[in-house]
């Protein structure tokens, strides 16, 4: 089930776009209808150049600050990180070009006690993984306190900022977020991801709940208002009808390369293999610069639970590439050789892709096993009886989550925020590991791997929840009452007793 909608544009004088190709393919699952290129879809990380654009907009209009000036120059003292320097040192260039080294932490999405507004209280407890300004470490997180940043330069929501802001202006008038999108609208192609053999809806509860932090995903549009979108990229940062939407400054700051952040579209691609080369391995400010065919482009591609995107620009030659699908698209097998094919035509090429190769892409150049939709866990016994696990779990950042056996499902139950996950024993032993398979509307939300850590054979004292942070993972301590034997329940309860006796006598006296 691959709804799909393409857009090709070729950018003329700089400001008149030509469109070469824009099509829907696909039907609506609800009522038959076909797709279009007016039909609405999630373009997930996509966002995240809205999000540069409109943030960088309001710091040139709004303060005497630059892109590599200190955050604490805006927010002063409640901005705190887990260490000084980045506290002292870190830059909106940092947060915009993944240099802070700080994980994504994309689980806080499902504690309902975490807000935008109180995203800075949370930041002093998210440890690094990697060193701060020397590993590319993508984190949507930090897209989500530029937003928040962008909402206190504006005095206003996100959503209404990037609206009046940018999308106004450009006559893009079908996009949306999802974050407030009524996903019963005509237009909005509903999200299907494949989990084992069967298509699976995504919950709108769900997208609407994982947007609430902005900036880093939750844009949706159409390939009619991407076409807006490109044209005023590759004509300086003008409309249609040629006037300045945002400075040209703005877009000179988020195209220049920043970063090296490794292939992304191009891992595959191997010159001595290949019949061409390209590349995408620097990060500017929501997009990627490199090279297809020795010419600049500027690429990004977005992945959430339902769609997936790509968008193109290269900026000498005008030309625009815009994708977005429904279901999953591992490893790009569909978005990136159309997206190649699709460039070829626009530049005036004979392709290197056929409709055979296309298909089988990147075979027969390089031969690679596609990612199964199966999940093949083997069902093991739990090394311990169920009450072992059971109890509430503690950490400092994300809060508490709760692990109790459902027997109806005749599995453990993990419980955090508003997710449920069942946690099935995928290896043997009391080190085992537990797959966490999404329940309700987050069934399309699987985790990696969690796993106990213990303080003697018998007594579990902690989770390492590699689910949540692969990279030194967060622990969730086990809580104290959830520790205690039935004999140490006991002894509680003795202490607790001689303790109300001893007040009651104080009393007395």
């Amino acid at each position: 089930m691959n709804h799909f909608t393409s857009f090709l544009t070729h950018n003329v004088f700089n400001i008149h776009v030509l469109v070469l190709l824009s099509r829907g393919y696909g039907t609506f699952a609800k009522d038959n209808k076909p797709v279009t290129n007016s039909s609405v879809f999630g373009v997930a990380s996509l966002t995240k150049v809205f999000t540069s654009t409109v943030f960088l907009k309001l710091l040139l209009e709004k303060t005497n600050l630059t892109v590599n000036s200190p955050i604490r120059k805006l927010l002063g003292d409640e901005f705190q990180m887990v260490d000084q320097v980045r506290t002292q040192e870190a830059s909106f260039a940092d947060l915009l070009s993944h240099k802070m080294g700080i994980p994504d932490n994309n689980m806080l999405r499902f504690d309902p006690n975490f807000t935008r507004e109180n995203l800075l209280k949370r930041l002093p407890y998210m440890n690094s993984s990697w060193t701060f300004r020397a590993n590319y470490y993508y984190s949507n997180m930090m897209y989500g306190l530029v937003a928040r940043l962008t909402e206190l330069l504006g005095n206003s929501s996100w959503e209404q900022l990037v609206t009046e802001q940018l999308l106004r202006p450009l006559g893009m008038n079908s996009s949306t977020f999802a974050s407030v999108a009524d996903f019963n609208r005509e237009d909005i192609v509903t999200p299907y991801e494949k989990l084992d053999s069967n298509f699976v809806k995504v919950h709108p509860e769900f997208s609407r709940r994982w947007a609430q932090l902005p900036g880093s995903g939750s844009f949706m549009t159409s390939a009619n208002d991407m076409a807006k979108w490109m044209n005023f990229h590759l004509s300086g940062g003008r409309n249609s009808h040629g006037d300045a939407v945002v400075h040209e400054k703005v877009l000179t700051e988020i195209n220049q390369p920043r970063f090296y952040a490794g292939n992304e579209l191009c891992k595959e691609i191997d010159l001595t293999q290949f019949p061409l080369s390209c590349s995408d391995n620097i990060f500017c400010f929501g997009l990627r610069s490199g090279h297809y065919r020795g010419y600049q482009r500027l690429t990004h591609t977005g992945s959430t639970r339902g769609y997936r995107a790509i968008v193109s620009l290269l900026p000498t030659h005008k030309v625009g590439v815009f994708i977005a699908l429904t279901n999953k698209d591992d490893l790009f097998k569909y978005r990136n050789p159309l997206l190649m094919y699709l460039t070829d035509r626009a530049l005036g090429f004979r392709s290197w892709l056929n409709i055979s190769t296309i298909c089988t892409y990147p075979k027969p150049w390089k031969n690679t096993s596609s990612p199964s939709n199966q999940t093949g866990l083997v069902d093991y016994q739990l090394y311990h009886e169920y009450s072992i696990y059971e109890g509430t779990y503690f950490n400092s950042l994300y809060g508490s989550l709760t692990i109790h056996y459902n027997k109806s499902l005749s599995s453990l139950e993990m419980n955090y925020g508003w997710g449920r996950w069942t946690l099935k024993p995928i290896s043997l032993g009391a080190s085992q590991q537990f797959h966490a398979q999404g329940l309700d509307i987050n069934q399309v939300y699987n985790t990696k791997p969690i796993s106990f850590l213990y303080s003697d054979p018998g007594t579990i004292r902690a989770i390492n929840a590699t689910g949540f942070v692969p990279v030194q993972p967060p622990i969730f301590d086990k809580m104290a009452s959830c520790l205690n034997s039935s004999s140490q329940t006991v002894h509680g309860i003795l202490e607790h007793l001689l303790l109300m006796t001893l007040l009651l006598c104080l009393i007395n006296v």
